[in-house]
């Protein structure tokens, strides 16, 4: 199983008591994030899309072996997590099971006649509870551009303020006390603000990658690719899209 952008396994931690009942579940941290390694080398992974899904790829294969799965596994991913297992398949379907994803990116049919673009509409379209003003936008698209991590001033701020910020929005917007017990949206808070304190470049390239993948063009969504006839069962959870991401299209897919 692996997590979104700017995420962690940690937060997947709620499901395992039920689905350990029936799989042995092995988590890892994405790139950059969690208690995974930060580094400043990557290479050319930073230098243009091609180059990105290359380091990607060869990133995931040394997971992969790293964790000594069986020669067929199933494979999980949500929201960026789920566009790296769709590129995975994509390299080794002759190692996945079957995949299950979680309000993947890059689901999105842009070879569609319908298909629109307009990042300030997305989650309009969703109904969420909170939008992103056209501000955030702006900035957010601008740091994949440069290249820039967008968590970098974020990181900058002390602490405790940075937990504060953080507390505060994922208590509006994510770790409902509906849902989630206040000893567990504190854990979560606190991971979270203590992960964001280290940066590194294996998430800019994630970020070149995933620019390019769901704002300017989509390499997954091709016959060559995810539409090809694979032989495993693929399976789609589609809750609330994510920023800057879709659930649609899934359907062509399956």
């Amino acid at each position: 199983m692996t997590h979104g952008f700017i995420s962690t396994s940690v937060f997947f931690a709620r499901l395992l008591p039920s689905i350990g009942k029936h799989y042995r579940i092995v988590m890892f941290d994405n790139l950059g994030f969690g208690l995974n390694d930060r580094t400043q080398n990557v290479g050319n992974g930073c230098e243009n899309p091609e180059e990105a899904e290359k380091w990607i790829v060869e990133w995931l294969e040394k997971v992969v072996e790293a964790l000594e799965l069986p020669p067929k596994f199933w494979f999980s991913g949500h929201s960026n997590g789920g566009a790296m297992v769709m590129l995975y398949a994509c390299y080794h379907p002759e190692r996945i099971e079957g995949l299950f994803w979680q309000s993947p990116a890059a689901a999105e049919d842009e070879t569609s006649e319908d298909f629109k673009y307009d990042p300030y509409a997305i989650r309009n379209e969703d109904h969420a509870d909170v939008l992103p003003t056209r501000k955030v936008v702006d900035e957010t698209l601008a740091a994949y551009r440069d290249k820039v991590h967008v968590m970098t001033k974020l990181a900058k701020v002390p602490y405790w303020l940075r937990r504060r910020l953080v507390g505060g929005n994922m208590r509006k917007n994510t770790l409902k006390p509906t849902v989630f017990t206040q000893e567990y949206v504190e854990a979560a808070i606190r991971y979270w603000s203590l992960m964001n304190e280290r940066l590194g470049r294996q998430d800019v390239v994630l970020m070149v990658w995933s620019y390019f993948l769901g704002h300017l063009h989509n390499s997954l969504f091709t016959r060559e690719r995810m539409l090809q006839d694979f032989d495993f069962p693929i399976a789609f959870c589609n809750g609330t899209r994510d920023f800057f991401g879709s659930a649609e299209g899934s359907n062509k897919i399956v």
